[in-house]
């Protein structure tokens, strides 16, 4: 009966799920998730401009920009930028303050994230926003990378906008990654465990008192 209830609890912990997470971390953001998708964007030697509804490697970008926002091969538009890590990146140059450009996943997830990488000669920043909340900015200062990743627990989403916080923004960003929150325990479910750990533990201490 005792074994029962453990494996029980040991079950129940396999349902669970995340909150609504944040993270700057890529490691851990993928420690966070299952069924990882990263696209690299490297199969592609040539730009290709884009922000009026153009899908590139599965993705659709919208919106405008006061210079250009392309998919950037090397040699890069913009040097001596090295893109993101050197490989070609989604750029966008002169992004208006409060403008918005958003980026279409192609299909709902629960988990996104990207590499971001600053570029600005005057080190402006852009804000990233999934499902209305912030996940925050890209790198302060010029040359500067950076990772944003966003896990939710429940509702899915199908894009990520991407906002201007200055006059004209010139922020990159690569290695996009989706794919599913990964289950975790939930507090009632410990407390399942707990307790079943707890029974095991009385049953020891009769068992060793009536052999006693």
């Amino acid at each position: 009966m005792l074994k029962s209830i453990v494996f029980g609890a040991a079950l129940s912990l396999a349902s669970g799920a995340l909150a609504q997470t944040v993270y700057t971390d890529r490691a851990a953001f993928l420690a966070a998730i299952s069924n990882p998708a990263t696209t690299t964007f490297n199969t592609i030697t040539g730009d290709i401009s884009v922000g009026g509804g153009e899908t590139v490697e599965g993705y659709t970008f919208t919106g405008q920009t006061q210079v250009d926002s392309l998919i950037d091969a090397p040699v890069f538009e913009y040097n001596p930028v090295n893109g993101v890590d050197g490989t070609t990146y989604f750029s966008l140059g002169g992004l208006g303050n409060g403008s918005v450009f958003t980026v279409g996943l192609g299909g709902n997830f629960t988990a996104f994230g990207f590499d971001t990488h600053n570029y600005d000669a005057t080190n402006e920043r852009s804000e990233i926003f999934i499902g209305g909340l912030s996940l925050g900015l890209t790198p302060q200062l010029r040359g500067q990378t950076g990772f944003l990743g966003f896990v939710s627990s429940g509702s899915s989403f199908s894009s990520v906008s991407i906002v201007g916080r200055g006059s004209d923004v010139f922020n990159g960003f690569d290695n996009f990654t989706v794919g599913a929150a990964a289950a975790v325990p939930e507090a009632g479910s410990w407390v399942l465990l707990i307790a079943g750990f707890g029974l095991v533990g009385a049953a020891m201490r009769r068992r060793a008192h009536a052999t006693a």
